[in-house]
């Protein structure tokens, strides 16, 4: 086997003499395996011939040749006099920094002899100041020859490569690459906890493998890794609202580890998938006091997917602090988001869009995660953009979010529920119309929270199509009526009716929730004030007018005073001598004043009770009904049975 070139000698440094490793000895060594023996010596021979090295005082070259067979002897390399700082970069390209590091006093012969006992990696072939990585059959000779030779150092050496790779700061997946292919598992764990959303992010294959490959006794002390790996095995396989037998069966073995912690983890993704999420909400209670960053996100996404979203928001929370402390950027980028959307659900605008600009210093996520963490992103800026009636920024995030990927994330309702917000403000109500349709296979059971914000996105649908009668019916459905998400809703729809006074008391109902954001206390002051001017307390209704349109003022969300009906609230506007705004949403059409009769007379013909039975119920003739329904085609202006109970329901007759 032939060595290429000539190097330099460095004064003062004796180097080894020994003979070159024959083409029969290399047989030997790679157990008489010709084909790899000949990539061997094929893959030295492809490195670059010759490389360039300032390390310290000197400077020297060498052929790559000389190193590569070098370390396949243990750099006994010739008896030519070969130069020590060549055989140390080529085949290891460290980093000035990182030599200092492992070696400070520059004693070249132990430094020849680490680099014998770590077999170290190689730089790419166009920088030799960037750690790279070893050919593989190179790497596997070299590794053969590193175990024998010194078993009782490799370790000690190992640790002392981690400690200064950390101080030198290459990637960290160069860093995990060298652990896992050293099979070392604290230098794994080491790189990977800090990590993980990037390296998932990054190098989703080597993840995987590398989570793999820690032992089952770290379930117990690293239970975020171990669900790290599980997560990505739902991810790779479906949508994380899909709960397929496949994937909930191998998460459950999760369930039942030795660490109560990966337990609890695993349970509530399991119930995640299975669209229980209030069961989950109660199962994480224990994860509320864990120090991980995973487990309180994780935390924090059930409490937020079951409508508590203060519990989140302190979730989400000490998710970012602990993320930041342990240095995982790309965690802490997902948190924000994640916190930005509970923020501005809870109606702090200002606080949500503070989180969005501390993501934007972040790195950027990539790969198979993008989505995840850009889906809170999206959904809190289009939220945001909505409350700021920003058509064009509005439009330009509908556009990014068109994705399956958006739709099938956890937070789909969220989006959905900004996606709602959006159509408002762009005056299209068939906005939501086929993603509605679309998103119909995802719908939990009905008392879930997801599915509670679907029906609120149908009413509100309905009031801005003029729909009311249909809206009333919907409103009466609803689980959980008296939920922070549902009350604004129905107190629009008692303002459409004329029911000014349980306008009043829904109002005061969201007035009372604790933590109430700015702009949802706004919104629901807006609604108080109309309730209150048309029930005769028109101080009041100017008092809170005013204060709503000043907290609008200071978060720079005007929506949120756009909601209540126009023709309802021009003269409180008028009152308060402020510039009515554009309402985003139908006026009210005035309440027709039935007579008691008449009116009876609307709900025995909305129970579909026909002529005759209501005659008999009446005590009167069938012809003197039949003289009441023409009174009340003519008082509705309509010209049949169904189209009277449409208007009927819409004006507030049927209530």
């Amino acid at each position: 086997m032939r060595m290429g070139g000539c190097v330099a000698i460095s004064a003062g440094i004796d180097p080894p003499r020994a003979p070159l490793l024959d083409a029969a000895e290399l047989l030997a060594l790679v157990d008489n395996d010709s084909e790899l023996a000949q990539r061997v010596t094929d893959e030295a021979g492809l490195l670059r011939p010759v490389v360039e090295v300032v390390l310290g005082r000197s400077r020297a070259a060498g052929t790559v040749d000389d190193a590569a067979l070098g370390v396949l002897t243990n750099l006994h390399l010739s008896e030519r006099e070969i130069d020590f700082f060549a055989a140390m970069t080529l085949p290891v390209a460290l980093t000035h920094s990182l030599a200092v590091e492992l070696w400070p006093d520059n004693d070249f012969p132990d430094l020849l002899a680490g680099m014998i006992s770590n077999g170290l990696i190689l730089a790419d072939d166009d920088d030799v100041t960037v750690i790279g990585r070893i050919p593989a059959a190179l790497r596997r000779v070299t590794r053969q020859e590193c175990l024998r030779r010194h078993p009782e150092t490799y370790e000690h050496n190992m640790q002392r490569i981690r400690e200064a790779m950390k101080k030198t700061e290459p990637p960290p997946a160069t860093r995990l690459q060298q652990a896992f292919e050293d099979e070392d598992i604290a230098g794994m764990i080491e790189v990977l906890r800090p990590n993980l959303y990037s390296l998932t992010s990054e190098v989703p294959s080597l993840m995987y493998r590398a989570l793999g490959a820690l032992p089952t006794e770290v379930q117990t002390t690293h239970p975020d890794l171990m669900f790290c790996r599980a997560f990505l095995a739902v991810q790779a396989k479906v949508p994380v609202t899909n709960a397929d037998s496949t994937v909930v069966s191998e998460l459950e073995e999760f369930t039942r580890s030795p660490s109560r912690e990966l337990r609890v983890l695993s349970s509530i993704l399991v119930l995640r998938l299975q669209q229980s999420f209030a069961e989950s909400d109660r199962v994480a209670e224990p994860l509320r006091t864990s120090t991980t960053a995973i487990s309180r996100l994780h935390a924090g996404l059930s409490a937020l997917l079951a409508g508590r979203y203060a519990t989140a928001a302190r979730d989400f929370e000490a998710a970012r602090q602990i993320a930041t402390c342990a240095g995982d950027r790309m965690l802490c980028r997902d948190a924000e988001s994640k916190l930005a959307v509970t923020r501005v659900l809870m109606g702090d605008l200002v606080a949500a869009d503070r989180h969005l600009r501390r993501l934007r210093t972040l790195p950027e996520p990539t790969g198979r995660i993008r989505e995840m963490v850009r889906c809170g992103e999206y959904t809190a800026a289009l939220f945001i953009a909505a409350e700021r009636l920003d058509r064009d920024e509005v439009e330009r995030l509908i556009g990014l979010t068109q994705a399956p990927a958006y739709w099938h994330d956890e937070l789909w309702p969220f989006l959905l529920l900004a996606y709602r917000r959006a159509a408002q403000v762009l005056g299209v109500p068939s906005l939501l119309t086929a993603i509605l349709e679309e998103i119909r296979p995802l719908l939990p059971a009905a008392d879930e929270m997801p599915a509670q914000i679907v029906m609120i996105c149908q009413i509100e649908t309905m009031i801005s199509a003029r729909h009311l009668g249909a809206a009333h019916a919907l409103a009466g459905r609803l689980i959980a009526p008296d939920a922070l998400i549902a009350l604004p809703t129905r107190a629009r729809l008692a303002l459409y009716a004329g029911e000014f006074h349980e306008a009043a008391d829904l109002s005061a109902k969201i007035l009372a929730f604790d933590l109430l954001g700015p702009l949802a206390r706004a919104e629901a002051m807006t609604l108080a004030a109309c309730a209150a001017w048309y029930t005769g307390r028109s101080a009041e209704a100017q008092s809170m007018l005013r204060e709503a349109a000043a907290i609008a003022d200071l978060q720079g969300g005007r929506r949120s005073l756009a909601v209540v009906p126009g023709n309802l609230m021009a003269p409180l506007y008028a009152a308060c001598e402020m510039a009515a705004l554009n309402s985003l949403i139908p006026d009210a059409l005035p309440r027709p004043k039935l007579p008691p009769t008449l009116l009876h007379l609307v709900h025995l013909m909305a129970q579909g009770r026909p002529n005759s039975e209501i005659a008999k119920e009446l005590h009167v003739s069938t012809n003197t009904v039949k003289s009441n329904v023409q009174r009340l085609y003519r008082a509705l202006d309509v010209h049949n049975r169904e189209e009277l109970l449409t208007v009927a329901a819409e004006r507030g007759l049927l209530r």
